[in-house]
């Protein structure tokens, strides 16, 4: 009898130290931390995609307008928001400020133009040309322009300040804001706009930017006469702007 009661003892005590390992083996207080955990684990359970730390790059900005003097975020606003397209073209805005910063508001005289491709040719769509207020305030940009006709004088004499109002209303620098268009235009469509030469100069250059159109040609009126640079040297020339009409 006494050695049966010692065997259920010691069977009892066997059950206990059984039940207490499996308990600890089953705790996830005692689990090896010395490994790291799946942390797809749960989302395989439950279906949910885990949560995935990106490290954000900067997106490099590939404006780059400083050899024209213009700054890229003003172009950019200009564009969206001053131009437009008739021809389902790409809108390129150049500017001339006009003078010295007064506070937040900045004079400038703005040519916006639409340029297009067609057949490996570029032609030109929309335009404006015209002398805005442009005001910035905590980094967001907003404008103001003239209105046309009878009122434009008198809208530029009243926005801006007396001593720019001359040459926002008789601006001299068309052809050059104009040639800035252009260039950026046959860079974007890496294509040239077709043109048939007048006259070359003895004036030598480097750039169509150096070029100046003589005032005899300026008058012409069976033309849009321009000059560019051909083979360095400055040369008056007809561009062919307008796709024609069929």
């Amino acid at each position: 009898m006494k050695k049966l009661l010692v065997f259920l003892l010691l069977f009892s005590v066997v059950l206990f130290l059984t039940s207490v390992l499996m308990l600890e083996k089953s705790d996830p207080t005692t689990a090896d931390i010395s490994q790291p955990l799946k942390s797809a684990s749960h989302s395989e359970e439950s279906g949910i995609s885990p949560a995935v730390e990106v490290t954000k790059t900067p997106i490099p900005k590939t404006c780059d307008l400083s050899s024209y003097g213009l700054d890229c975020d003003i172009a950019e606003y200009l564009e969206k928001n001053l131009a437009w397209t008739v021809k389902n073209g790409v809108k390129f805005c150049s500017y001339e400020e006009l003078g010295e910063s007064k506070g937040k508001d900045r004079f400038l005289y703005a040519v916006c133009q639409e340029f297009y491709a067609e057949a490996g040719n570029i032609y030109i769509g929309s335009g404006i040309s015209v002398p805005l207020k442009l005001i910035a305030a905590n980094g967001v940009f907003s404008h103001w322009v003239p209105r046309d006709g009878s009122y434009y004088s008198q809208d530029i004499k009243m926005m801006f300040p007396k001593d720019l109002q001359e040459a926002a209303i008789n601006y001299a620098n068309y052809e050059v804001l104009n040639k800035i268009n252009t260039l950026r235009a046959e860079h974007y469509f890496n294509a040239s706009i077709k043109y048939s030469v007048e006259k070359i100069t003895d004036q030598g250059c480097f750039d169509d930017i150096d070029c100046l159109t003589p005032g005899e040609y300026l008058m012409r009126s069976n033309c849009q006469y321009t000059a560019r640079c051909v083979q360095g040297k400055c040369a008056v020339v007809c561009p062919d702007y307008y796709y024609p009409e069929k």
